[in-house]
């Protein structure tokens, strides 16, 4: 795998690769730490899949199971964007075990505050949210329904299509290096407002707190 980031470092600070590799690992490390702790208001959450075209796929890895459907041995993915407009919509992503409620509920109830709304397509389990102080409604995708007056998952999906454009253009990801590149995309997402400068800074002040260490 050929990462640009990687290649960008090394070529502007003329550091060798293995140095310009951990120093971009530990930027990455940095970013899947500075996320935005709590969303409210009105939000959307949903879950998709992620990884290469099957018949790219090594063998070992096609036959672990069918490309088809919920049963799908890409990785499971969920996440929750806060609406707030163009410019200040923030977004958490979390790769998954699987797409079941015990594994999505945890993140939804550490992070959306009680008392917001949230948007989300018909999977039904999504439906207990009221249960837990949450205004709940929902879009049929499956009956063609996606989008309800203010009730949609529009952002969200716009979001994954975004990420899953900037995880194939890289290609060749291995699985254990995937949250970090995950979380850099997030991270480029919410401070898009920012400079160069001002996202330079940013990152600094989060390899301070870590210490350099990844």
């Amino acid at each position: 795998m050929r990462d640009g980031t990687t290649l960008a470092v090394q070529d502007i600070s003329q550091l060798a690769h293995g140095t310009a590799t951990k120093a971009v690992k530990a930027i990455r490390t940095a970013m899947s730490i500075d996320v935005p702790v709590l969303l409210a208001g009105i939000c959307e959450a949903d879950e998709t899949y992620i990884g290469g075209s099957w018949k790219n796929k090594a063998i070992h890895i096609r036959r672990q199971g069918s490309k088809r459907g919920r049963g799908t041995s890409k990785q499971p993915i969920f996440g929750v964007i806060q609406r707030a407009g163009d410019e200040l919509s923030q977004v958490r992503v979390w790769l998954t075990k699987d797409t079941k409620n015990r594994s999505l509920d945890k993140h939804i109830f550490d992070t959306v505050v009680r008392g917001s709304v949230i948007y989300t397509d018909g999977r039904k389990g999504y439906r207990h949210l009221p249960r837990y102080g949450y205004f709940h409604d929902w879009v049929d995708h499956d009956a063609g329904e996606y989008v309800r007056g203010p009730v949609h998952t529009q952002n969200m999906d716009g979001y994954w299509g975004r990420l899953k454009t900037h995880l194939g253009g890289i290609g060749g990801i291995r699985k254990s290096h995937l949250p970090l590149f995950v979380a850099e995309h997030v991270w480029r997402f919410n401070f898009r407002h920012l400079s160069r400068k001002e996202q330079a800074k940013r990152i600094y002040s989060f390899l301070t707190k870590i210490g350099g260490r990844f």
